[in-house]
C-alpha cells in the first residue's frame, strides 16, 4: 500500500450542471498519500452514471496479499445495497469496478470494514435486518470479501453507522450509533474478542 488512503464520495449530474432537478450519479475516488498527510493526490475514480452501481459512503480495507479491498454502499438499481472492487496497485486503479454484492443484505447505510492478520479475516459491521436500520452485526470473510458469514451480533435494537478497529491481538473495537427507541440517540462503543468472530 501507498502509505495511507482515504475513500470518498462524489456526485455529478448527467449534463454536468446542477439546476437541482437532475437525479444524483453517485461516484467514488481514492484519495492517496504517503508522507504522513502532508499532500494527497487521487487514486481510482469510479463514476459510472448509469445509476446500477452508485458508489456511496465507502470503506477500505488492506488484504494479506496487499490487494485493497473496496466496500461501499449503494443506492442503485442494482440487485442488493452493497457493491466491492478490488485494487491490485494501492488504490489508483481498480482490477474491476464496482459490482453488486446482493449476499449481503441489509437497508442501505454505511458500514466498515476491517482486516485481520493471525486469523486472516476480513470483517464488515452492518445491519441485518432487510428493512430497516436496525440488528448490529459484525460479518467476517475467509476468502477475502468473496462470501460472508454472521460472526456476531451485537443485539437487535435500532442501529446505523459503524466503525470498525483492531484494539490489540485479541480485541476488535466496534463504534456505532444506536439507541431504544432510534438509531440516532447515543454512539455506543463496544469491545469484541477475535475468538468470537473466528
Amino acid at each position: 500500500m501507498d502509505g495511507m488512503s482515504a475513500t470518498t464520495e462524489h456526485s455529478v449530474p448527467p449534463t454536468g450542471t446542477d439546476n437541482g432537478t437532475e437525479g444524483r450519479y453517485d461516484g467514488g475516488h481514492c484519495l492517496l498519500g504517503g508522507d504522513d498527510g502532508a499532500s494527497w493526490r487521487t487514486g481510482y475514480v469510479d463514476t459510472p452514471g448509469d445509476g446500477y452501481v452508485s458508489p456511496d459512503e465507502t470503506t477500505a480495507a488492506q488484504l494479506p496479499d496487499g490487494r485493497l479491498h473496496f466496500n461501499t454502499r449503494t443506492d442503485s438499481t442494482a440487485p442488493g445495497v452493497r457493491a466491492d472492487a478490488y485494487s491490485a496497485d494501492g488504490g489508483r486503479r481498480f482490477v474491476r469496478r464496482f459490482r453488486p454484492q446482493a449476499g449481503l443484505t441489509g437497508p442501505v447505510v454505511q458500514g466498515s470494514l476491517l482486516s485481520l492478520e493471525g486469523p486472516d479475516l476480513l470483517l464488515y459491521s452492518g445491519l441485518a435486518d432487510p428493512a430497516a436500520r436496525a440488528l448490529m452485526t459484525v460479518r467476517r470473510s475467509r476468502d477475502a470479501g468473496v462470501t460472508r458469514q454472521s460472526a456476531h451480533t451485537v443485539d437487535g435494537l435500532p442501529a446505523a453507522y459503524s466503525d470498525l478497529v483492531r484494539i490489540d491481538d485479541d480485541t476488535v473495537g466496534l463504534l456505532y450509533e444506536t439507541g431504544d427507541f432510534s438509531a440516532y440517540e447515543t454512539i455506543t462503543f463496544r469491545r469484541i474478542p477475535v475468538a468470537l468472530l473466528s
